[in-house]
Order: structure tokens, then C-alpha cells, then sequence
């Protein structure tokens, strides 16, 4: 009697295991979807806002339309902007303190890899933050052949946005692209002088650096900054003047936001919009997805990232900013030409380069302080 009683206890589990263990109908998956989004857009409307750091562009047209975000997610945004550099020691700053004032970090990849996971400020996006079907459901609706993931762990950065980066922006009174049919080119002694560059040694150039090194080469990389008398601008914007100013005729390692915006203004600078033999170089800049560790407004947060890599949610980020999407199931009729990505190209997708870049910025510090000067 006592083993048959076992031998059914041990049957009824083993059934059990089967029946969980069984994958669920769609329905019954829509179903639970339904009900999980459901009760943490309750509790994020009830928290009632999230705070997020965005950079400064982006937060311009996040500001202009906030409204349109509120209706939508019936929550508020709190936007903080400014460089990450300045603001991630404020905020380890904050939360040695004990002060947790930041949901999520949006943001280029390199500082936040370097400094703030380490610290312990960035939350696992999987198995279970992200959730929304249409966000993690398949990786084919993402470019760069799998899900953006920015960190090699593949656990805590997301990469939402990026375009072809031309790496060369020139002034168009003065330069003609026709001279250029690689980027060897640009070891041409009639440029010494007059080549400017951002700072290769700093997070916001990463991976110009690291597309350089490795696709044009180590050799390349010392032979320009060895012969062609290369000055670095104080910053983008201030370079993209002097382009169009025609104190430099090309600038090299990131200039692609500044030189946009300066061509807007009706100045004399534009980006060498060609396919070169080595590769285009696809980056993510500052459009990346962090969440925070200990919250303030953990369920909003979680709400707005789902929401916010969702279909809808990318959507509405392209008609803002006119960047595009990292989706490719969504119109691209709010993006340049220019800023679309060839599928077919011979991409180097720097959100899946972070060791590279991270191993390029050192070549580059090493090497320009060899060469002095610098």
C-alpha cells in the first residue's frame, strides 16, 4: 500500500514537471504577456516617473515631445543631459551617499562599461527585464545579425540606434571627394597640416578608434599621426567650425553629429559619404540602453525600456530625432539616406566590438604619447 502511494506521489510530480516543461500555445503566452504588462503599467503609473540620462541632442527632441511620451505611458519623464563623462563620478558620487536618484542611462557604451557596471549600477537586462515579446521575442528584427547587446557579457547593454559613421568630413569649398578612393588617401602629404581630429584617447571615440585599427590597421593609424601633423579640437562642435571655417579641410575620429548639425546652419562641411574598399563603420554613439540598480522608480523604468524598444516605442524615437532605429521591422521613411544601414554592406557593427574598441583606445594612447605633443 505504502509503495503504491509513493509510486503515485512520484508519478503525479514527474506529470507535473511534463506539463511546465511543455511549451504553452501562444494564446496561453499572449495571455500571461497581457496580464504581466498590464499589472506593471499599473504599478509604474503609480510610481508615476522615471528618470533617465539621455545626451544632449536627444534630449532636445525627448524635451519637445515629452507630452507625446506622457499621454502614451502615463508617466512622466525626468531627463537628465549632459556628457557622461562629468556626470557618472557625480553619480557614484551620489550612490556611495546611499542616494539612488537615476532609473536608466542612456548612452554610449565605453564609459558605462568601464565604470559604472563595475560599481555595480547596471541591472541584468536578461532573463527577465526585458520582456516585451517584441523587444527579446527574435533577434532577426534587430541588425547586426543577432540581439544589440553592447558588452560582451551580453547581459547588461542594449544598443537602440546607429547609422554609418563616414569617419571622414571635409570642407566642401576646398576638398573634392572625387580625391579620395580609400582611405589610404589620406596619408597624401598635401593634407599635413591640415587634418583635425577629436580626441582618439576619450569615450566618445572609441569606436572611430577601434573601426581604424582594425579594419584600416595599426600601420595606417601610425602613419597618420606620425607624418600628417594631426591637431585635435577641443571638442565636436568647435571642430566642425573650424572645417567650415577652412582652418582644417578634413577631420577624422567622429565628427558626424556636429558636421550634421553645421550643415543644417547652411556651413560649408559635409561627411565623405562613400563606400570605401575597407569597410563602413556602423555605430551606436550614445544610443544605448543601461537600467539602474536600486531604482527610485523601478516599475516605471522597466515600463518605459520595454515600451521604448518596442515597435511603437522606436517608431516614435525615429520621428523625433530622425536617428535611426536599430530595428528592422519598423518604416524608415523619418531617415536620411545617408544615415540608413546597408544590410548587405560590409559593416563593422561597433556595439559588438567592445574589446576592440577598448584595445584600440589604448593603442592610441600609448602611441600618441610616444609620439609627444599630443
Amino acid at each position: 500500500m505504502f509503495k503504491r502511494f509513493v509510486l503515485a506521489g512520484v508519478l503525479t510530480a514527474a506529470l507535473l514537471m511534463v506539463a511546465y516543461a511543455t511549451p504553452q500555445p501562444a494564446a496561453a503566452q499572449a495571455t500571461n504577456f497581457t496580464e504581466k504588462w498590464a499589472a506593471l503599467k499599473a504599478a509604474a503609473q503609480k510610481e508615476g516617473r522615471v528618470v533617465f540620462k539621455i545626451g544632449p541632442s536627444e534630449a532636445r527632441a525627448f524635451r519637445k515631445h515629452r507630452a507625446e511620451f506622457e499621454k502614451i505611458l502615463g508617466i512622466k519623464l525626468e531627463i537628465i543631459t549632459g556628457s557622461s563623462r562629468k556626470l557618472i563620478p557625480k553619480l557614484l558620487v551620489e550612490r556611495g551617499a546611499g542616494r539612488y536618484t537615476t532609473d536608466l542611462w542612456l548612452s554610449g557604451p565605453s564609459s558605462v562599461y568601464s565604470l559604472l557596471i563595475p560599481a555595480g549600477a547596471v541591472e541584468k537586462l536578461q532573463p527577465d527585464y526585458l520582456f516585451h515579446p517584441e523587444v527579446v521575442g527574435d533577434p532577426g528584427v534587430w541588425f547586426g545579425d543577432g540581439f544589440p547587446y553592447a558588452d560582451p557579457e551580453q547581459e547588461r547593454q542594449w544598443a537602440y540606434g546607429a547609422d554609418p559613421d563616414p569617419q571622414i568630413w571635409y570642407n566642401t569649398k576646398r576638398v573634392n571627394p572625387d580625391d579620395f578612393k580609400s582611405f589610404q588617401d589620406l596619408l597624401n602629404p598635401k593634407w599635413k597640416g591640415k587634418i583635425l581630429a577629436r580626441d582618439p584617447r576619450i569615450s566618445g571615440t572609441t569606436g572611430p578608434a577601434g573601426f581604424l585599427t582594425e579594419m584600416v590597421g595599426k600601420e595606417w593609424v601610425r602613419k597618420m599621426w606620425s607624418t600628417q601633423k594631426i591637431v585635435i579640437a577641443p571638442d565636436a562642435r568647435t571642430g566642425a567650425e573650424w572645417l567650415a571655417q577652412g582652418r582644417f579641410l578634413i577631420g577624422v575620429y567622429g565628427f558626424q553629429r556636429a558636421v550634421k548639425a553645421a550643415r543644417r546652419d547652411g556651413l560649408p562641411v559635409k561627411a565623405m559619404d562613400k563606400t570605401f574598399p575597407e569597410g563602413v563603420q556602423v555605430g551606436m554613439g550614445g544610443r544605448g540602453f543601461q537600467a539602474m540598480t536600486k531604482a527610485p522608480h523601478p516599475n516605471a523604468a522597466r515600463y518605459f525600456g520595454n515600451w521604448f524598444l518596442s515597435r511603437e516605442g522606436q517608431i516614435l524615437y525615429q520621428r523625433i530625432t530622425g536617428d535611426n532605429s536599430l530595428r528592422t521591422d519598423i518604416p524608415k521613411d523619418d531617415v536620411s539616406l545617408d544615415d540608413r544601414i546597408d544590410p548587405k554592406g560590409n559593416n563593422w557593427y561597433d556595439w559588438k566590438k567592445t574589446i576592440e574598441r577598448d584595445a584600440a583606445q589604448q593603442y592610441h594612447r600609448k602611441l600618441l604619447k610616444e609620439l609627444g605633443g599630443y
